[in-house]
């Protein structure tokens, strides 16, 4: 079994430093998109997603009645 706890620690130091070497990459587009205040989600490796959460209310605010065109 001590096999399987080496591979496990060769699989763990591999893993991060690829996530070491992603967060070099992005580190300029997650400071900015934090700076914004914007959300990032990192769905796939090498791969992230910047979202401003103000978009997420847009639409969600009613018509008031006397706005509406007949």
């Amino acid at each position: 079994m001590s096999h399987r706890t080496l591979l496990h620690a060769i699989a763990k130091r591999a893993t991060a430093k690829i996530v070491a070497v992603e967060d070099r990459i992005f580190a300029d587009d997650d400071l900015a998109a934090l700076v914004r205040g914007w959300r990032i989600t990192r769905p796939h490796p090498f791969t992230r997603t910047y979202r401003d959460a103000r978009w997420d209310q847009v639409g969600l605010e009613p018509i008031p009645p006397n706005s509406r065109r007949s």
